[in-house]
C-alpha cells in the first residue's frame, strides 16, 4: 500500500518538467559544484577578485587611480591563490587548513575589472559573508558558488514553468554539461546564462499565454533588458524578441508598445554608455599588450572591408566549428583541460536536436516567427564573433580568436525552440524517461572525468 502511495506522488511529481529539473539538477549541480577545485573554471580567478571587492571594497563600479588603472584590494590569501598551487585535491586540502587573515591585503590587477558589480551580488555575498564570519576564503569560494547556482536553480525552475511550448527541449538543453558546470562556478557567466533563457521563456509566455501585462511584468522586462544591456551588451539583441509580443490581440496595443519601443531604448541607451565607458579600462593582459590588440583599427578594418571580414568568419567556421558546438555542450570543461568523450556529447547534441519531434505541443512558433527568431539567434552570434574579432584577434587576422561554445549558450536554444511542433510529434513509449535518464547519465561520465582530472 506504502508503496502504491509513494508511486502515485512520484508520478504527480514528475508529471510536470520544472519538478522534474528541480529532483535532478540540485543533486547533480553540487557535485559540479564542490568537485571543481577553486579556479579551475575557464576565467574564475579573475571573476573571484572582481567578486570580492564588489562587497568589500564597494567597488560596484571598478575606480581608476591616478595612472588610469584598476586595482583591486583582496586578502593576500586570495591573492596568493591561483591556478599553479590550488591544482588538486591534495592541494585544496592543505589550502583549506590555512586561516586567512583578511586584514593582510594586497593589491592586483584583475581582468575582470570591466565587469559591472552587478554580474556579482550573489557571488560576491558569498564572500562577503566569508569575511564576515573570518572564514578560510577557499569557504567563500564556495559560498559565492553555491548562491550562484542557487539563483540559476531558481530561474531555470520558473523559466521551465513559464515557457508555453518546448518544457521538454528546455528542460534538457538545462542539463547540458557546459551549462551547468558554469552555472555552479563564480563565473557571472552562471547569471547571465539564467536571465538570458528565463528571459526568452518568459517572452514566449507573454507573446502566446498572456492575456494582460502588469506594471510588475513590464518592470521586471525592463530590468532584464538594463542587466543584459551592462554585463554581456553582445546577448542585447534577445529584446527583439519582445516584437513577437504584436502576435497577441490579447495584450493592450498601448502596453505592447511601452516594453517594445521602451526596452529597445532602455537597451540601447544603457548598453552604449557603459561600454563607452568601459572602453577607459585598460586591458593589461600579456597576450594584448604583446599581440598589439586594437579594437579601433579592427573596426575600421571591418567597416572599410566587410567582404573580407565575410571571409574571416567563413574561415574562422570552417577550421573551428567542430569544436565550438562541441565546446557548447560541454567536451571540454575546466580550462578546456578536462575531456569528456566526444561520443557522448555527439549523442547530447543528437537528442537536442531532435527532442522537440517528441513533444506534444498545444502550440508552437509560425513561420514567421521562427525566421525572425533565427534571424535574432543568427545575429548574437556574428556579435559575439565581432567582439572578439575586436577585443582579442590581432589586427587584420583571418582567423577569430578567442571564441568558444559556451558563449553561444543563450542563443543555441533559440534555435532548438524553432524546432518545436504543433501536435505533430512521434510516439515512442518512455522515449521522456530514455532522453531524461541519458543526459543524467552524459553528466555523471562529466563528473567522473572531473574527479579523475584533479
Amino acid at each position: 500500500m506504502k508503496i502504491e502511495f509513494i508511486k502515485k506522488i512520484y508520478k504527480k511529481i514528475t508529471e510536470k518538467w520544472e519538478n522534474i529539473f528541480l529532483i535532478f539538477i540540485i543533486p547533480i549541480g553540487l557535485i559540479y559544484l564542490f568537485s571543481m577545485v577553486p579556479y579551475q573554471v575557464a576565467d574564475e580567478p579573475a571573476h573571484i577578485i572582481r567578486a570580492y571587492e564588489v562587497y568589500n571594497d564597494g567597488q560596484f563600479i571598478a575606480k581608476l587611480d591616478e595612472n588610469s588603472k584598476h586595482r583591486a584590494i583582496i586578502p593576500k590569501a586570495l591573492a596568493e591563490y591561483n591556478l599553479s598551487n590550488i591544482k588538486n585535491y591534495e592541494d585544496l586540502q592543505e589550502k583549506w587548513q590555512i586561516k586567512t587573515d583578511y586584514n593582510e591585503t594586497q593589491e592586483v590587477y584583475t581582468e575582470a575589472q570591466g565587469y559591472c558589480g552587478i554580474a556579482y551580488i550573489f557571488s560576491g555575498f558569498g564572500l562577503w559573508i566569508a569575511k564576515i564570519l573570518n572564514l578560510n576564503i577557499l569557504v567563500g569560494i564556495y559560498l559565492a558558488r553555491l548562491l550562484n547556482f542557487t539563483f540559476f536553480v531558481l530561474l531555470g525552475y520558473f523559466a521551465i514553468k513559464k515557457i508555453p511550448f518546448g518544457k521538454m527541449v528546455l528542460t534538457l538543453y538545462m542539463f547540458m554539461p557546459m551549462l551547468i558546470h558554469q552555472a555552479a562556478s563564480v563565473s557571472p557567466d552562471s547569471m547571465i546564462n539564467a536571465v538570458a533563457i528565463f528571459f526568452i521563456a518568459y517572452i514566449l509566455y507573454l507573446t502566446f499565454k498572456a492575456e494582460q501585462v502588469s506594471k510588475k511584468e513590464i518592470a521586471m522586462i525592463f530590468g532584464i533588458t538594463i542587466f543584459l544591456s551592462l554585463v554581456k551588451i553582445v546577448y542585447l539583441p534577445l529584446v527583439g524578441l519582445l516584437l513577437l509580443l504584436i502576435c497577441n490581440k490579447k495584450i493592450e496595443k498601448k502596453k505592447k508598445l511601452i516594453i517594445i519601443i521602451g526596452s529597445i531604448l532602455i537597451g540601447l541607451i544603457v548598453g552604449a554608455s557603459w561600454y563607452l565607458y568601459q572602453s577607459q579600462y585598460i586591458d593589461e593582459r600579456e597576450y594584448v599588450q604583446s599581440n598589439n590588440i586594437n579594437a579601433t583599427e579592427q573596426i575600421k578594418g571591418i567597416l572599410s572591408n566587410p567582404i573580407n571580414y565575410a571571409k574571416t568568419l567563413k574561415n574562422t567556421f570552417n577550421v573551428m566549428g567542430e569544436d565550438y558546438l562541441l565546446g557548447l555542450v560541454g567536451n571540454k570543461l575546466g580550462w578546456q583541460s578536462i575531456s569528456v568523450s566526444d561520443t557522448y556529447i555527439i549523442i547530447t547534441i543528437f537528442i537536442l536536436i531532435i527532442a522537440g519531434w517528441f513533444e506534444k505541443n498545444e502550440i508552437a512558433m509560425n513561420g514567421k516567427q521562427r525566421l525572425w527568431v533565427l534571424a535574432i539567434s543568427f545575429g548574437i552570434i556574428l556579435l559575439v564573433f565581432t567582439a572578439m574579432y575586436i577585443s582579442w584577434s590581432i589586427v587584420g587576422s583571418q582567423i577569430i580568436s578567442g571564441v568558444q561554445g559556451r558563449y553561444f549558450i543563450p542563443t543555441a536554444i533559440l534555435i532548438l525552440l524553432c524546432l518545436s511542433l504543433k501536435n505533430n510529434y512521434l510516439k515512442i513509449r518512455h522515449i521522456k524517461t530514455i532522453f531524461m535518464c541519458s543526459m543524467i547519465l552524459i553528466n555523471i561520465i562529466a563528473i567522473k572525468s572531473i574527479i579523475q582530472f584533479f
